[in-house]
């Protein structure tokens, strides 16, 4: 139980700073190439999600599920919410509300991409020092 919380709580306290870090630049300096940035956080996020499908069809390791699942969760929901309002407003430097939206979109985006590598790397722990021939 501790260990899913901590990586939970590790996983969202990076995101969070990081996402502070771009919000702050955001609304002091214009980001060329933002929309850009964030089509691409939009289909890495997608492309995630549809190999968190094909693994959670393929592979059946539900204790590394439930370790990440809620940051997964979370995560993805977040992510596109966030990405498709901001592709769908007009980006402007030195507005608050932009710099908001621009740290909740790259918090968001980390946290679905450091919870989806943690996830990869409990499978390939768990599976790695499994020995088939002790059977």
């Amino acid at each position: 139980m501790f260990k899913r919380d901590c990586n939970c709580i590790l996983i969202l306290s990076i995101a969070a700073v990081l996402g502070i870090i771009v919000g702050v630049v955001a609304f002091n300096v214009a980001i060329p190439g933002i929309i850009i940035a964030i089509s691409v956080t939009l289909a890495l996020t997608a492309l995630i999600l549809l190999l968190l499908t094909i693994l959670v069809v393929k592979v059946k390791e539900y204790e590394c599920l439930c370790d990440y699942s809620k940051g997964l969760a979370l995560g993805i929901i977040g992510t596109v919410i966030t990405a498709v309002i901001a592709l769908s407003v007009t980006i402007v430097t030195a507005s608050v509300g932009i710099a908001i939206l621009l740290g909740l979109l790259t918090a968001f985006g980390l946290t679905t991409l450091l919870s989806f590598i943690g996830l990869i790397l409990c499978i390939i722990n768990k599976n790695c020092y499994k020995c088939d021939c002790m059977n």
